[in-house]
């Protein structure tokens, strides 16, 4: 899960603030951070078996209505639906509903929403490990053609794209060179999307942890918990 793995980083992060914070100064800012933690911890528990049970029953009923479906436009928002409950659980699966998506909207010569597939799949091949198969959906997508909402989704790929490929290389040069690529869609990215959306808070949870502002990551984290 993207944002227990968050919580966790900006945990670890806390345990290294200054010495004099923890020994009863700046004691607000503690108790917000505390509060905060504890905020995102109880939607991480929040996904018990119960929860996950009830998924695997909606994958199955939804399954069967995509099956049952006589129109494109009723089969593409099934697909979509499946996606979404499998992206982050069942990844390889989620590629599936994608491709049946991506069908569905080309079927209906709908260019908004298949490029909206394209970006889906791009991020999900490379959050599969899949890093050829997501350069070659990049390479299919114009991004002056999107539309607004496309083009933050666009950017948001290909900047986690750049991000994992950085991450995975062996050459130094590659990796330099991925994550001068990330910065730059992360900052066309940001200058693009609304302050205090779910994207901005997650991208800006990462600058401010990355520069050792933990509690302005921490404040971040807390306003992206209260929006999902």
């Amino acid at each position: 899960m993207d944002h227990l793995r968050t919580f966790l980083i900006i945990l670890a992060s806390f345990l290294f603030l200054p010495a004099e914070a923890a020994n009863g100064q700046d004691t607000k800012d503690i108790k917000y951070i505390n509060d905060s933690l504890l905020h995102v911890l109880d939607k991480a528990v929040a996904d018990s078996k119960a929860l996950r049970e009830q998924r695997e029953e909606r994958i199955s009923t939804l399954q069967a209505a995509y099956n049952n479906a006589s129109s494109w436009s009723v089969r593409y928002d099934i697909a979509q639906q499946l996606y979404l409950l499998t992206n982050t659980y069942k990844t390889t699966l989620a590629l599936h509903y994608l491709h049946l998506s991506l069908n569905a909207a080309e079927r209906l010569r709908d260019i908004d929403k298949a490029d909206k597939c394209k970006c889906q799949l791009m991020k999900q091949y490379a959050r599969t490990g899949f890093f050829g198969e997501a350069v070659l959906t990049m390479n299919e997508i114009n991004p002056r053609t999107l539309n607004a909402k496309n083009r933050i989704a666009y950017y948001d790929c290909t900047s986690y794209m750049y991000n994992q490929l950085a991450f995975y290389t062996k050459d130094k040069t590659d990796q330099q060179r991925f994550q001068t690529l990330e910065r730059s869609m992360k900052d066309s990215l940001l200058s693009i999307t609304p302050k205090n959306s779910i994207i901005w808070l997650t991208y800006m949870q990462g600058i401010y942890s990355g520069a050792g502002k933990y509690r302005e990551a921490l404040r971040a984290l807390d306003k992206w918990a209260r929006l999902t």
